[in-house]
């Protein structure tokens, strides 16, 4: 027992590691690596392989906001899913693991759009 709850805060503590990281890289940084990805998989349809670059980059531009929100949403389920099995395992009521649940999930992410706040727009490296 005591070990699933260690088990539960290391996961949770990797989410949180995972959420800080992506949060704290500059907004020019985070396109580019959702525009690298979509890149990457477009390039697999061969439809869209053989056309030229402006057209490539049209397709990326569209679906970039898209995959961001995806991206965005799917680490929060991953974050409210491991809250929760930690609160289902060691809260006894279950109002209060349901109140709980929530209430830290919503600070985190409260806590993570402040963090956001502080991170520049463009990358201190850019040209």
């Amino acid at each position: 027992m005591k070990n699933k709850k260690i088990v539960y805060i290391i996961l949770i503590l990797i989410w949180m590691s995972l959420v800080f990281a992506f949060s704290h890289q500059p907004s020019d940084e985070s396109s580019a690596t959702s525009g690298n990805t979509i890149r990457a998989i477009i390039e697999l349809v061969p439809q869209i392989k053989n056309m030229p670059e402006e057209q490539k980059e049209k397709i990326i531009e569209s679906l970039q906001p898209i995959v961001r929100k995806i991206a965005h949403l799917s680490i929060y389920i991953i974050g409210g899913i491991l809250i929760g099995l930690f609160c289902n395992e060691f809260i006894g009521e279950s109002e209060k693991k349901i109140i709980y649940g929530i209430v830290t999930g919503f600070v985190y992410a409260v806590s993570d759009e402040i963090h956001q706040i502080f991170i520049p727009r463009k990358s201190l490296y850019a040209n």
